[in-house]
C-alpha cells in the first residue's frame, strides 16, 4: 500500500505586465522530489494581457494540468455582457525540460469618453464593443503546445477594438469607416460565449474562438426593453429583448471540470479541505436600453493564499451598467445606455495549475 505525500503548494502571481508585454519568472523546482521535480504551481496574475512564467530544469514524467482564460470584456453601450473563458484538464507526458505557462490576465477596460487611444483609435461616445479574454497556454521544450484555453467571447457592437494579434485573445476588427461593413452582421452575434452567424466575415473570424466559453454573458436590449443576466455553471446568458446572451458550456461539462479540479487539487495541492465551485453571472444594467451582465467563472476555496477576483462592471454616468460576473475567467459587464454610452466591462483573469503525478 502506498501513501501520498503532497509536496509543498506554491501559489505564484507572475509579474505585473503592460497589455502585451512579456516576462518570464522562474518556477520553484524542489529537486529530488520526483522524475519530474515540479511542485504544485497556481499561476495567475492581476496584470492586463498575459504573464509567462517558465518552469525550468525538469525531468520526464507525467504532469496534470487544469487552465482557464480570461474574461471577456462586456461592450460599452447597450449590447451584450462579456463570457467567461475557456477551462480545460488533463494530464500530458512531459519529455524533460522547460514548461513555459502563459496565462491570460484581465481584459483591460476601454474607455469612450475620448481620453484614451487604443491603435490610433479614441472612441468618444461610441458603441464600443469588448475585447475578447486573452487565452492561457501550457508549452513544453519552447515549442509544443500542451493545452491552450481561449479566453471568453467579447460583447458585441458596431465599433470594435482593433489588433493583428487575434492568437493574443482581442477582436480584430479595422478601426476607420470599414469596420462598421466587417461587422455588419455582428448584432445577430450572442454575447461572450458561442456564437451563432451566418455572415462569412464573422464565421472566419470567430467560428472557434467565440465557441469555448465557459458560461455566456447576458443579452441586450435597444430601447424600452430588458437586458439579461450572465449566466454561471456553464448556462448560458439569459437573453434580452434585441440581443441574445452567449452559450455556456454547459452544466453537465462544467461540473465534471469543477470536480476533476477539486479531485486535484485535494490530492496534490497539500490543501485537503480545497473545493471549487461556481462564480455568479453579473446582472444586467438598467435604463431605457439596457447592456447584459457578464458570465460567472470559477471560484476556489480553502486554498492557501488564492483570492478569487471579480471582473468589473461597465460605466456609466447615465444609466446603471451591467455588472461583471464573479471569479476566475468571469466576463465584464456593459455599461447600457441611456443618453450617454460607456465603457467597457474588465473581463478577469484566468490562471493555470500544474502538479506531478
Amino acid at each position: 500500500m502506498s501513501f501520498l505525500v503532497p509536496k509543498k503548494p506554491q501559489i505564484l502571481y507572475a509579474p505585473m505586465l503592460s497589455s502585451f508585454g512579456g516576462g518570464s519568472s522562474r518556477g520553484f523546482n524542489p529537486g529530488g522530489g520526483g522524475a519530474v521535480g515540479l511542485s504544485f504551481q497556481f499561476l495567475t496574475t492581476t496584470s492586463t494581457g498575459q504573464a509567462t512564467t517558465t518552469l525550468s530544469g525538469l525531468g520526464s514524467g507525467t504532469v496534470g494540468y487544469a487552465i482557464m482564460g480570461g474574461g471577456g470584456s462586456g461592450s460599452g453601450s447597450h449590447y451584450p455582457g462579456g463570457g467567461a473563458g475557456q477551462i480545460l484538464y488533463g494530464s500530458y507526458s512531459h519529455p524533460g525540460g522547460d514548461i513555459v505557462v502563459v496565462v491570460g490576465g484581465r481584459s483591460g477596460k476601454l474607455l469612450n469618453n475620448g481620453t484614451q487611444s487604443f491603435n490610433g483609435w479614441s472612441p468618444s461616445n461610441d458603441n464600443v464593443g469588448g475585447r475578447f479574454g486573452f487565452n492561457t497556454t501550457i508549452t513544453h521544450s519552447g515549442s509544443t503546445v500542451v493545452a491552450k484555453a481561449w479566453g471568453g467571447g467579447a460583447g458585441g457592437g458596431a465599433a470594435m477594438p482593433y489588433d493583428a494579434s487575434l492568437d493574443g485573445g482581442v477582436n480584430t476588427a479595422n478601426t476607420g469607416a470599414g469596420r462598421d461593413s466587417f461587422f455588419s452582421n455582428y448584432y445577430t452575434l450572442t454575447a461572450g460565449g458561442y456564437y451563432s452567424s451566418s455572415g462569412s466575415n464573422e464565421s472566419n473570424v470567430f467560428g472557434t474562438l467565440g465557441a469555448r466559453g465557459s458560461s455566456g454573458g447576458g443579452g441586450a436590449a435597444n430601447g424600452g426593453s430588458s437586458g439579461g443576466n450572465g449566466g454561471q455553471g456553464g448556462n448560458n446568458g439569459v437573453n434580452g429583448s434585441t440581443y441574445n446572451g452567449g452559450g455556456g458550456m454547459g452544466t453537465s461539462a462544467f461540473n465534471s471540470a469543477v470536480s476533476s479540479i477539486q479531485a486535484s487539487l485535494q490530492a496534490y495541492s497539500g490543501s485537503g479541505s480545497a473545493t471549487v465551485g461556481q462564480g455568479g453571472g453579473g446582472n444586467k444594467g438598467s435604463g431605457s436600453h439596457q447592456g447584459g451582465g457578464g458570465g460567472g467563472g470559477i471560484e476556489f476555496y480553502s486554498l492557501s493564499g488564492v483570492s478569487n477576483p471579480n471582473a468589473s462592471a461597465g460605466t456609466n454616468s447615465g444609466t446603471t451598467p451591467g455588472s461583471g460576473g464573479a471569479g476566475f475567467g468571469s466576463g465584464g459587464g456593459a455599461s447600457s445606455y441611456n443618453g450617454v454610452r460607456g465603457s467597457t466591462g474588465e473581463g478577469a483573469q484566468g490562471f493555470a495549475i500544474l502538479w506531478e503525478i
